[in-house]
């Protein structure tokens, strides 16, 4: 970018060819343009006129019951089924149960008395004309403005931030990763440029840890992530490649995609207005960049794009970039879906002797450990219809009551800790969440009472086991 480029050269070019957007008005003409850094390589990128497109009757009820509502009013879901897999009492409390039966009751024949359809909206198979991940349902989906600079790194900040915002739509968690781990994963320092294959092939051999397992840096030191980076780490498959064709109903059905877009001088100074590049020889191009779509307006003629270039750029980071500008809708999309949230995250929300595991098709069946005076059993459950228990393993002879039960993230092990018949501590252990239970040992003080206290903690990393038990008439920290 030539450095004597200024927001003043910018406004003049934008008022001479009437583009109808401007800059920051904060920000003086003398100003010179941020010289943003970008990373794209076009290496991998389909045209969308090859790239495959999207049954959409193949999504299924899913696990967020306000996009299983918009399924239904698509004509995509049956409303039975979105009935069966979440409760009448959660759509009562999040308002939807009397939605989906307004826009979705069956229809039945009229000689017969059989259901023969869904009466849905005429317009049910089109998208609507927006969609902002920002605000849908009343809730923003997507997690905060990132600062890629200095490096080359765009397309691990796009990558990431799909991943954490499918994770927030799926599972309802917020979880934070690390850009530095796909970054440094992929064996990538600053001035390389990457794309989004790379991204894709390590989500699904490694996943992407949180940044206290692997920090994001802009310097380059060996790859070395915290031992228990493994049970630190979202799971998911390979990226979706998606068409410019299917993007929007993706957006409305699915969740957010990353693009690819040609940058020129002036998109530095992009902010509230839908851009349009100036064609003045002046505005020079400077490579290529990745960014995540999180909606559009059919209104503006616009996509909705998360930066990350800090929340300088566009409004907290976030821009319209116009229909067709500088190749946006020249190349497939990526999307993913089917996230597996790490322990890391699931830990802050289930202790006691029921876990929410990372297991299942939904991974998020439900764990759960007693005793019968001296066996452990355990009992499991899909995160889904038809809600039966399955027996999973009947082990040990000394658990007096009912284990404590934690996912950690040692490998992603399910841990229990429980009170002997001898009055100590007895800890198994079943590798990944699942398979049989391995004996870690008896231990702790004599003369323990009642069900003990287990999680695993902050200090260190991996993260220390901490119990708290009853010994005598006080509480023992182990």
């Amino acid at each position: 970018m030539p450095l004597e480029m200024t927001y003043g050269d910018v406004r003049k070019l934008i008022e001479s060819e009437q583009l109808g957007w401007q800059p920051r008005a904060d920000i003086p003409d003398y100003a010179r343009l941020p010289n943003y850094a970008l990373g794209g390589s076009i290496e991998g990128l389909v045209p969308t006129s090859e790239a495959p497109s999207f049954d959409l009757q193949t999504l299924g009820v899913g696990t967020n019951p306000f996009l299983a509502v918009r399924r239904v009013e698509r004509g995509l879901v049956h409303l039975d089924a979105v009935r069966e897999f979440f409760s009448p009492i959660l759509l009562r409390q999040l308002g939807l149960d009397d939605h989906i039966s307004a826009v979705a009751e069956p229809v039945t024949d009229a000689a017969y008395g059989d259901e023969i359809g869904l009466a849905v909206p005429p317009d049910a198979g089109a998208p609507p004309n927006a969609v902002d991940w920002r605000n849908r349902w009343s809730q923003n989906w997507i997690t905060s403005t990132r600062d890629q600079n200095p490096c080359n790194a765009c397309w691990a900040f796009a990558g990431t931030a799909l991943v954490e915002s499918m994770v927030r739509i799926e599972h309802a968690m917020w979880t934070r990763l690390s850009e530095g781990d796909v970054h440094r994963g992929v064996g990538k320092t600053c001035p390389d440029l990457g794309n989004e294959g790379e991204v894709s092939n390590f989500f699904a051999n490694n996943g992407i840890c949180d940044p206290g397992s692997w920090p994001w840096r802009t310097d380059s030191p060996p790859y070395a992530p915290t031992p228990d980076r493994n049970g630190r780490s979202v799971r998911g498959p390979s990226f979706d490649v998606v068409s410019v064709a299917n993007s929007k109903d993706w957006l409305d059905t699915i969740g957010p995609l990353v693009t690819w877009i040609d940058v020129y001088n002036d998109f530095s100074a992009v902010h509230g207005s839908v851009y349009h590049r100036s064609t003045d020889p002046s505005n020079a191009f400077r490579g290529g960049h990745f960014m995540l779509i999180i909606g559009y307006d059919d209104s503006l003629g616009a996509w909705l794009c998360k930066n990350s270039w800090g929340t300088g750029w566009g409004v907290d980071g976030v821009g319209w970039i116009g229909y067709g500008e500088c190749n946006i809708d020249s190349y497939g999309r990526y999307g993913v879906r089917n996230t597996n949230p790490d322990p890391w995250t699931k830990r802050r929300l289930h202790n006691g002797n029921l876990y929410e595991s990372g297991n299942g098709a939904l991974h998020r069946n439900l764990e759960v450990v007693g005793s019968n005076g001296s066996r452990v059993l355990h009992r499991w459950r899909e995160g889904g219809p038809p809600w039966t228990w399955g027996v999973a393993s009947s082990f040990a002879r000394d658990a007096a009551v009912c284990p404590t039960l934690i996912g950690t993230t040692y490998n992603r092990n399910m841990e229990i800790v429980y009170l002997t018949t001898g009055g100590r501590l007895h800890h198994w252990w079943t590798s990944g969440g699942a398979g049989s239970w391995t004996d870690g040992g008896v231990f702790g003080p004599a003369g323990c009472t009642g069900v003990p206290g287990f999680i695993q903690g902050d200090y260190g990393a991996p993260g220390n086991f901490e119990i708290v038990v009853s010994v005598g008439s006080a509480l023992q920290h182990v």
